[in-house]
């Protein structure tokens, strides 16, 4: 199991979000060495999935627990201006999880999301008077399909419900285990 003897762990854990928390936060995750706990029973689980080893709650630090990351898995970290978020590639460098932390939110904020690989998007703009999601592929980076609804049909939520439903509905034809957070990465 992966330690990090060398990192302080964070003294104040609920309000904790200087510079020297942060650092100490980036280091534990992008060494490979903790990840947030908080994620759902299913993407643990999916992650365990993947060779993924769950270790012991990082000492005084009750929002980090310690990992063995997926043989030729690594984080890399992505800093925003209000916010910092992290990947977790798998070996062939595709973005499986988001790790996140957000210091304008407190330390409560700390987040795994694991990701599917496929995901509904709603697009930014309507098409005319068209709604729009698309169906996307992760591996590929590209979209796969596309549901849009007629908006003076059926009103502006209608036809986003509409189209949501339909991308669904095709999802669920084409990729019926779409919802597990592993399905349909090695295919």
């Amino acid at each position: 199991m992966s330690t990090a003897t060398s990192v302080i762990a964070n003294p104040n854990p609920v309000t904790g979000t200087d510079s020297a928390t942060l650092d100490n936060l980036i280091t534990l995750i992008t060494s490979g060495a903790a990840i947030p706990f908080n994620m759902s029973d299913e993407q643990r689980i999916a992650l365990e999935r993947t060779g993924l080893v769950f270790g012991e709650p990082v000492e005084d630090d009750y929002t980090l627990i310690h990992v063995d990351l997926s043989p030729g898995w690594r984080v890399v970290a992505n800093q925003c201006e209000d916010h910092t978020h992290f990947d977790m590639l798998d070996v062939d460098g595709r973005r499986r999880a988001i790790i996140g932390y957000e210091p304008a939110r407190g330390r409560e904020y700390v987040f795994t999301h694991v990701l599917r690989r496929f995901t509904i998007q709603k697009q930014s703009e309507a098409i005319g008077e068209h709604i729009a999601y698309v169906v996307r592929d992760a591996v590929t980076g590209g979209t796969i399909h596309t549901a849009t609804e007629w908006t003076p049909v059926t009103g502006y939520i209608g036809a986003c419900e509409s189209a949501l439903h339909e991308a669904i509905l095709w999802l669920e034809k084409d990729y019926p285990d779409f919802r597990d957070f592993a399905a349909y990465w090695d295919d």
